[in-house]
């Protein structure tokens, strides 16, 4: 588990420029569950671009193509991946993933996020 913005970050994956956080959850400590799951479907329209991305507050849908289709949900506390990237795009996974698929979730946790990238 990783601890970024006050939230417990539980993945499935290691993320290397990141310490593990080594105490016990507090009670009520909001976590942030992520899966990988092959066997979500990508909507149709989304594989026609290199990346798309669809969100409100019930559900948030990522698609960067040979990267992942992300879908976050239950007010940012789920995310599940599909892997589409291979060893060499790793990085570029984790950097998509901490940039951007960790502040859509904090959005659905209606979180006041700013985020800029160039």
């Amino acid at each position: 588990m990783y601890l970024l913005h006050n939230f417990l970050i539980d993945t499935y994956f290691e993320i290397p420029f990141m310490d593990k956080t080594s105490f016990e959850k507090k009670i009520n400590q909001p976590i942030i569950s992520v899966v990988r799951d092959q066997n979500i479907e990508i909507p149709e329209n989304f594989l026609e671009k290199e990346s798309h991305i669809e969100s409100d507050l019930k559900i948030v849908r990522i698609y960067y193509s040979k990267v992942a289709y992300i879908e976050v949900f239950n007010g940012g506390s789920n995310i599940v991946i599909k892997e589409l990237f291979s060893k060499s795009n790793k990085f570029l996974f984790l950097s998509k993933f901490i940039n951007h698929v960790i502040p859509f979730a904090l959005y659905q946790k209606k979180k006041l996020l700013l985020h800029a990238s160039g």
